[in-house]
């Protein structure tokens, strides 16, 4: 309960901020917060994306390893999908049609595709699904 008092009275200073300048401005403290990364990713302005690396990496060293999905009004679930997570230890979140900026979606992602290469090497890309936000775009600079 605590963790959402923050958050609310975050985004209404957030709010009141948007108000006074057109150019939103959201404040680190997301980061040192205890809202849970996908919160955060919610949060962050187009400018604040650059952010989104340094949440993954957080994610990753309290391991909490995420993979974001933008699964529209009727997410999908794929078969064997948690044998996928158990493995690799990690959780598919589906943020639905109400995601965060693609930017920030993105460079999540890109650390955690990059965490995964380093870890387990290729094999897990031939296991995972294949909606995964930026994957492709990801495969394709590697």
């Amino acid at each position: 309960m605590k963790a959402q008092s923050i958050l609310a009275i975050l985004f209404f200073l957030n709010t009141c901020a948007i108000a006074q300048d057109s150019k939103p401005k959201i404040d680190s403290i997301f980061l040192v917060s205890t809202v849970e990364s996908t919160s955060k990713m919610s949060l962050l302005s187009n400018e604040g994306c650059l952010h989104a690396d340094q949440i993954a990496k957080d994610d990753i060293e309290k391991n909490k390893v995420k993979l974001l999905i933008v699964g529209g009004i009727a997410p999908k679930i794929y078969l064997n999908q948690n044998i996928f997570e158990e493995k690799y230890n990690l959780k598919y979140f589906d943020y639905g049609d109400v995601a965060p900026g693609s930017h920030c979606l993105l460079l999540y992602n890109k650390t955690m595709f990059d965490y995964l290469m380093t870890k387990y090497g290729k094999k897990w890309l031939r296991e995972i699904r294949p909606d995964v936000y930026g994957l492709q775009e990801w495969k394709k600079e590697k």
